[in-house]
């Protein structure tokens, strides 16, 4: 099982809570149940402190159990880029880029060489070990060639090693062996022999119209290979889940296994996900074979508590496996006594409805003029049209022609703003009421 985006490893924790209980169950010993967690539950993240705490997470998990580790336990969670963007196409192969900051050529590694575990561990024992003597780039080259690898990844490798010298001896740190073994651990946990049964996770909601120029470009690109990018009025309600989705089963399922995602509510019917749905997408088929509806359940995370506009699903799917959505989900309703409730609790606060797939929303019923405006009516200037009744003395205004007077808001724009807004009596069936999307 792998979680790509872990976090601070939530979904690790109950998946070894899970695994120990079934160990026991069969009878296993204490410290075959610790091996195998080590050997099935994976997580990757980006970001360090994340990694940092979905460590401690992964070994709390094992609770008592901790206790029957082996001398060297491993924990098999990963700082690293899972989405892999990093990886660029080399020919026939590939190649891995890691960027040296500021302005310094990055490093390159074989993708070949980094996705077979023991000889990439072999290499990297060699560019510590030369960067520890200060030993000829050539002589580096000829000990990982002699190691197992190809004379052509083993000449990278020399160049490479080159680099990291370099940076060692103008000061600039004696890490980086340690980086490419993090920032590398995607690229071994994507080889055919080493991928998940089991993809699971929270994988974050980025629409496009919130990223950076530099990540849209990338992003729509990436999209496009997938044929998940809908371009038009639709182009900025593109998300980075639906990449996590797409290139995490391509990349780090194996054949026929499992994705369960928690996605935005809108990747359930929403025009822009279709081909997400609809089985049309590229490079990797996953049909969808489940969905659970908690859009009507108080208080988690999205729109229900007020930290998005988003409402929340959890959207399964198999490898390899072709057809439509199933014609019915499974939704929760109700309200959680606390936001972090526990299973017991929310089994308590809830109740589960068989309910039927979210019919597909589409654009067909929208306005015939659709096409002729770019937004809605505006109205300019403000203080022409939009009025505020006015105060006439003792006598007051006539009914049937009250005193009026331009309204003066934040959203007048120049020239209008110097104009002193008319006032005076106006016939009251010219006086009508306005309905605005804002004041």
């Amino acid at each position: 099982m792998l979680d790509p985006s872990c976090g601070s490893g939530t979904f690790l924790f109950h998946a070894i809570r899970r695994l120990i209980a079934a160990g026991r169950a069969a009878g296993l010993p204490p410290a075959e149940i610790v091996a195998t967690c080590a050997d099935r539950v994976f997580g990757i993240d980006v970001h360090p402190v994340a990694v940092a705490l979905a460590r401690v997470t992964w070994l709390l998990a094992l609770g008592d159990l901790v206790q029957d580790r082996p001398p060297t336990l491993s924990v098999p969670v990963y700082m690293g880029d899972s989405m892999q963007w990093s990886l660029r196409p080399l020919g026939a192969s590939a190649e891995v880029l890691v960027d040296v900051p500021p302005n310094d050529p990055p490093l390159r590694i074989p993708a070949g060489l980094a996705s077979d575990q023991l000889l990439f561990e072999r290499a990297l024992d060699e560019l510590n070990r030369g960067l520890d003597t200060l030993a000829e780039p050539e002589a580096i080259r000829d000990a990982i060639a002699r190691a197992g690898a190809t004379a052509e990844d083993a000449a990278m490798l020399g160049r490479t090693f080159a680099q990291l010298k370099q940076l060692f001896l103008d000061g600039r740190n004696h890490i980086w062996t340690f980086i490419l073994r993090n920032l590398l651990r995607p690229v071994w946990l994507s080889h055919p022999d080493n991928r998940a049964d089991v993809l699971i996770g929270n994988p974050p909601w980025i629409v496009y119209r919130h990223l950076s120029a530099e990540m849209k470009d990338r992003l729509r690109e990436a999209l496009q290979s997938y044929n998940l990018w809908v371009g038009g009025s639709l182009a900025t309600h593109q998300d980075m889940f639906a990449l996590f989705w797409a290139r995490g089963a391509e990349r780090y399922l194996r054949e026929g296994g499992t994705l369960a995602l928690v996605v935005p509510y809108a990747a359930l019917n929403a025009p822009v996900f279709a081909a997400l749905r609809d089985g049309s997408m590229q490079r990797v088929r996953v049909a969808i074979t489940g969905g659970w509806g908690l859009e009507r359940v108080w208080p988690i995370f999205g729109a229900q508590s007020g930290s998005s506009t988003t409402s929340t699903c959890v959207l399964f799917g198999e490898r390899d496996r072709t057809g439509p959505p199933p014609t019915n989900f499974d939704r929760w309703v109700g309200v959680l006594p606390r936001r972090d409730a526990t299973e017991a609790e929310a089994a308590g606060a809830l109740d589960h409805v068989r309910a039927a797939w979210p019919r597909p929303r589409t654009l067909i019923s929208a306005s015939p003029y659709r096409r002729r405006f770019r937004q809605g009516a505006s109205l300019s200037p403000r203080r022409f049209f939009l009025v505020e009744h006015v105060v006439s003395g003792r006598l007051q205004s006539r009914r049937d022609a009250p005193r009026v007077r331009g309204r003066v808001g934040s959203l007048d724009k120049r020239p209008w703003t110097t104009v002193e807004p008319p006032e005076g009596p106006v016939e009251r069936a010219f006086v009508r009421r306005i309905a605005l999307a804002s004041p």
